[in-house]
């Protein structure tokens, strides 16, 4: 009889939601891009589009949550989101974060996993190697949670954010199977 090898680093249970957490007012763009199931460009408009009206599109937690954490799938998986960003806190600090997948269309009451990427910067004090370890075993408890989760920091050499930025919005905006049915990704912020 087999067992199943234990989580290297059990995810803390999700905190609860806040209470009324404020959200700020969704932009028309963000609002038109999830009314058409948040496609690469509004209307298909490539030539009207700006980076402003355009993916990823803008949105905060609190927006995310209430909309796109609907149903108990996934709900569960946003629940699980928010329990893998506290345990990022430990070490750093969250800047913004690409979800893209399946977690968008609100189609898909079911999401398989939720794809994302965290930027973040080191919290003042917290050796590399620390940051390192951590955002390792976190990436891999967060596998068996449905959360497909990478990591990049925003406090290292631009380069390699912006390259992280562009390659990740690339890879969301792909579809394999189906080339009409790429969709777009939302960057989130932390309302402020």
């Amino acid at each position: 009889m087999s067992s199943k090898p234990a989580d290297p680093m059990p995810m803390p249970p999700p905190p609860p939601p806040p209470p009324s957490a404020p959200s700020a007012p969704i932009s028309g763009a963000t609002r038109a891009a999830i009314d058409q199931g948040v496609p690469l460009f509004l209307d298909g408009d490539i030539a009207r589009s700006s980076p402003g009206s355009a993916s990823p599109y803008l949105i905060d937690e609190a927006n995310f949550y209430r909309i796109f954490a609907v149903g108990d799938a996934r709900r569960a998986l946003a629940d699980r989101l928010r329990a893998a960003l506290e345990t990022l806190e430990t070490h750093c600090r969250f800047q913004a974060m690409l979800v893209g997948g399946s977690m968008l269309d609100l189609n898909v009451q079911a999401p398989r996993d939720l794809d994302a990427v965290v930027f973040y910067a080191a919290q003042d004090g917290v050796a590399s190697p620390t940051i390192a370890e951590a955002l390792s075993r976190l990436t891999e408890a967060s596998k068996a949670h449905g959360l497909d989760l990478r990591f990049v920091p925003t406090d290292a050499s631009p380069l390699i954010t912006i390259k992280a930025a562009c390659y990740f919005a690339m890879l969301y905006a792909s579809d394999r199977a189906d080339v009409a049915a790429r969709k777009g990704a939302l960057l989130i912020t932390r309302g402020r």
